[in-house]
């Protein structure tokens, strides 16, 4: 857990100009944790129901739950982020180096159903309920319906981040079902619903910040408007009422020395005009002091206010101080780690040299190798174009032989049929000769 800057919080509800310190986990730096006023008022209301039955919807990552349970309650702790290891391990963890491990009961699921199954499975009510979970509707009225239900007759209710209007809800309505309610001014405005015979605790805020409420809230009580608070303001109304009466002395002090300016103008008739003139002077210094007083008391006041900006801004300046000192720490971690770095690039640096050299020598074997190679296109372009030459004129013969092809097998035709032809006419001639001779022989058998 760090400090953070509320100005990286993207949620349009964070009071960002109230100038105390807002804490955050640092794997997750834009979800906040109750701040420290917060806590106490969470702790110092749970001791009230030390031994008894309390509830809280929504963990977050424990810190709330381990104030509580530090006070010797018996938790349920319901928040559907337990289904998840990281958190299921965090929350637990920190609930067991507080000691309190077996004192509570962690929960995975939402509000209100899993409000309802714990009811069902156990007959469960609740002294003391803590609601911390979904701050939009309509989940702070889901939350505040349920736990009304389950709630025991003398019991309390504890809401956080009231600066938004959906959780307001929530309070709103406990306060329509007849409990008696208050809020808390702190950073993210706390309240409290309670009923029965118990008493909420009182807080004072911070008297060095100008606290402000928003319009749906300026019809609670004010947890902090109790004993000594209005001692304070009665005692500072007393002393701007002090301030008039203040003047008026110096008026009567100017009255007088006026009057026995007077009786000094009548002992002497020539030092009328010289005393009239002392009387006008005395008279403009008079206003001027008047003037001078209205003045002082207006740079007084604008004093006051400078020096409640900054006391914030010191507050503001220590908590930077704070986070520079831990980030000296770990630019000094950086330092030893790049220092380190550079000793291995130095190395490598060599490495990288000699690596050079080597591509330098074979850049140089290269260019001869590619002196040689253009040699050799040279060469070989030269053949190529003998080739393409030869290939020419071979295509030139073999056009001439297509021809000469074709006419030998034109001629080779005509020849042939010459020869069949001159068969031809053989066989017929054999054919006739081979009848007369049969016809021959057979006369002469």
């Amino acid at each position: 857990m760090v400090v953070g800057d509320p100005v990286t919080c993207p949620w349009p509800y964070l009071r960002r100009e109230i100038p105390h310190n807002w804490y955050v986990d640092r794997r997750y730096p834009h979800v906040g944790f109750l701040n420290r006023d917060e806590v106490h008022i969470l702790y110092n209301t749970a001791l009230k129901f030390s031994g008894k039955k309390a509830l809280e919807i929504g963990c977050w990552m424990g810190w709330s739950a381990c104030h509580m349970a530090l006070a010797k309650v018996e938790l349920d702790i319901i928040d559907p982020l337990l289904g998840r290891a990281e958190f299921y391990t965090s929350v637990s963890d920190s609930l067991a180096m507080a000691g309190v491990l077996d004192a509570t009961r962690l929960v995975e699921g939402c509000s209100p159903d899993k409000v309802e199954e714990l009811v069902a499975g156990g007959a469960r009510k609740w002294s003391l309920i803590f609601i911390d979970g979904n701050h939009d509707a309509p989940g702070p009225l889901g939350d505040a319906v349920v736990c009304e239900q389950y709630a025991e007759s003398d019991a309390l209710i504890l809401f956080h981040d009231l600066a938004a209007p959906d959780v307001a809800e929530g309070l709103h309505y406990l306060r329509q079902k007849g409990w008696k309610t208050m809020i808390y001014q702190t950073m993210q405005i706390m309240g409290v619903a309670w009923r029965g015979d118990i008493e909420p605790v009182h807080h004072r805020p911070d008297p060095d910040v100008l606290w402000q409420l928003p319009s749906y809230l300026r019809s609670y009580a004010i947890g902090s408007l109790q004993n000594g608070y209005i001692q304070e303001v009665e005692t500072l109304h007393s002393q701007i009422h002090a301030r008039p009466e203040r003047l008026q002395n110096l008026l009567a002090s100017a009255q007088e020395a006026r009057e026995w300016l007077q009786s000094k103008l009548q002992q002497t008739q020539a030092q009328v005009l010289q005393t009239n003139a002392q009387n006008q002077q005395l008279q403009s210094q008079i206003e001027q002091l008047q003037k001078d007083r209205i003045f002082q008391q207006g740079r007084y006041d604008e004093l006051e206010a400078w020096n409640g900006q900054l006391q914030q801004g010191k507050d503001y300046l220590e908590a930077r101080c704070s986070e520079l000192e831990a980030w000296n720490g770990q630019l000094q971690q950086g330092k030893d780690y790049l220092e380190a770095r550079c000793s291995e690039l130095e190395a490598w640096n060599g490495q990288l040299q000699q690596g050079k050299d080597y591509l330098e020598a074979r850049c140089s074997e290269l260019e001869a190798w590619n002196g040689q190679l253009l040699q050799g296109k040279d060469y070989l372009n030269d053949q190529l174009e003998q080739t393409r030459k030869c290939v020419e004129v071979l295509q030139s013969d073999r056009d001439h032989l297509d021809k000469l092809k074709t006419a030998l097998q034109e001629q080779l035709e005509c020849e042939l049929r010459t020869i069949r032809n001159m068969e031809n006419s053989r066989l017929w001639k054999l054919r006739t000769v081979r009848s007369r001779t049969k016809k021959v022989l057979a006369r002469r058998g």
